[in-house]
């Protein structure tokens, strides 16, 4: 079967996607509208599609919307057989419409819209949702996400959530060997950041939590980041200097723009990982620091905080003391750090692996489109 994936970018959470359907013999395209500098090409390199030259007299230099033409004929060439598009956007709507009508492929819209919401919305975030979903009919009559709530805090009280009518269909992380990981590297809790050098990343959070740490020489923690625009090079010169101020050098290392190739040799070597962003739609990383066994952190207002199961790793978004009483549980009791990775381990080999994301999808492309998914065997 083949796959058109259209998207912003090729995002490191849609390479294990990629590479699943290839496994099983489907063909794969993605159609992004820009690259950026640390990106995981080892399944396949995106396709770049070109600005409407006509419509670019008239639109602002940042704006965007696809050549017409170009989609045609690339459409025309793959005819794909099931198109997801992410999210609502002239790119996708472009895309939507003409496979619909020259190519009669599926059109699924990938959201990172909670599929849980609560009861209780206030009539403008009603109406703000309905206008979404007539906007987004006009792509898809159907969308999925992976993401349950906005807020974790809602979870616990599902009696106040409904449904959103958006298919939930989870992330999918890399499944790893078992392998007994090592936990305390040079006899240190070591701590884990990732996140791209940006103010909504909240990056400083965990220097400011640090006046609130009480065995500062129990740990190091390590900052990885993109550094790929003067905006960013400024958020981290800042953070640089907080960390010459705080007199933090010999605790906390910022590193930027690391290869993806180095990404699993980090992350064994770390033992907690941190989400510190102050709104975070849906963060991978977690889910990928939880398969290496990682003890994750994670602030409420993230959307896959709900896949963490356990609300004593889950901090107030923006509250550096918070974070550190967080921090100072588990550095007195350090055998936790060790029972939370493992736990995670589990969680992400059972909640976000392809097989579910596989089943989710046929379930979604057979009830709506009555299409099951077929691999090359099945159907030739």
């Amino acid at each position: 079967m083949r796959f058109l994936f259209v998207a912003p970018r090729y995002h490191t959470n849609q390479v294990e996607i990629v590479k699943g359907l290839k496994d099983r013999e489907h063909e794969v395209e993605f159609w992004v509208k820009y690259t950026e500098k640390i990106e995981n090409y080892s399944e396949l390199t995106p396709k770049k599609i070109d600005k409407s030259n006509i419509f670019c007299l008239f639109l602002r230099e940042k704006s965007y919307i696809p050549s017409c033409k170009e989609v045609y004929l690339n459409l025309k060439r793959y005819k794909p057989e099931v198109v997801i598009v992410r999210d609502i956007n002239l790119f996708s709507f472009v895309v939507s419409i003409i496979s619909k009508f020259f190519v009669n492929s599926k059109v699924i819209l990938y959201t990172q819209d909670p599929t849980l919401i609560q009861k209780n919305e206030s009539y403008l975030q009603k109406l703000k949702r309905r206008i979404k979903r007539i906007i987004g009919a006009t792509i898809s009559k159907v969308a999925y996400s992976p993401v349950e709530v906005a807020n974790v805090d809602n979870i616990h009280n599902k009696n106040n959530l409904t449904n959103s009518n958006i298919y939930f269909v989870p992330f999918v992380v890399k499944e790893l060997e078992n392998t007994m990981r090592k936990y305390f590297k040079n006899n240190k809790i070591n701590i884990l950041i990732i996140g791209k050098y940006r103010p909504y990343k909240n990056l400083d959070l965990i220097l400011k939590s640090l006046k609130y740490v009480n065995e500062l020489d129990r740990i190091k923690i390590t900052i990885l980041g993109q550094v790929s625009n003067l905006s960013e090079k400024s958020y981290f010169e800042r953070l640089q200097k907080q960390i010459e101020i705080g007199k933090y050098e010999d605790i906390v290392k910022l590193e930027a723009n690391v290869e993806h190739s180095e990404i699993s040799k980090i992350y064994n070597s770390n033992d907690i990982f941190i989400l510190t962003s102050k709104k975070e739609i849906a963060s991978i990383s977690i889910l990928e620091a939880m398969s290496y066994g990682l003890c994750v952190l994670s602030t409420n207002i993230n959307g896959t905080a709900s896949y963490l199961q356990n609300s004593d790793l889950i901090f107030e978004s923006e509250n550096e003391i918070d974070l550190a009483n967080k921090l100072n549980h588990l550095i007195n009791n350090k055998k936790e750090i060790i029972n939370y990775g493992r736990e995670a381990s589990i969680i992400a080999k059972t909640s976000t692996n392809f097989e579910s994301y596989y089943n989710r999808l046929n379930e979604i492309l057979v009830k709506e489109f009555n299409f099951p998914l077929l691999n090359k065997e099945e159907r030739y």
